[in-house]
């Protein structure tokens, strides 16, 4: 059986929709943390969260503004 792969959902961000991106996220983690085990990161500044390893999840960004549609995060990535 094929295992699946596990999903770092990340919300929440430095620009001013950071309340918006924490709902989205939060919306995204509980549709996916029974099927797919996904672990909720928080960021809070312009780096990758503690834990987050880009090679070993696969990433649902739920990041809104700056650093999240800007394509600076996905560069880290």
């Amino acid at each position: 059986m094929k295992s699946k792969p596990a999903v770092a959902v990340v919300s929440g961000g430095i620009s001013g929709e950071r309340e918006v991106s924490l709902g989205s996220g939060q919306a995204v983690y509980s549709g996916l943390k029974d099927d797919f085990g996904a672990e909720m990161f928080e960021l809070r500044e312009a780096s990758l969260p503690d834990g987050l390893d880009p090679k070993g999840h696969v990433v649902f960004s739920t990041l809104h503004g700056t650093f999240g549609e800007d394509g600076a995060f996905q560069q880290l990535l």
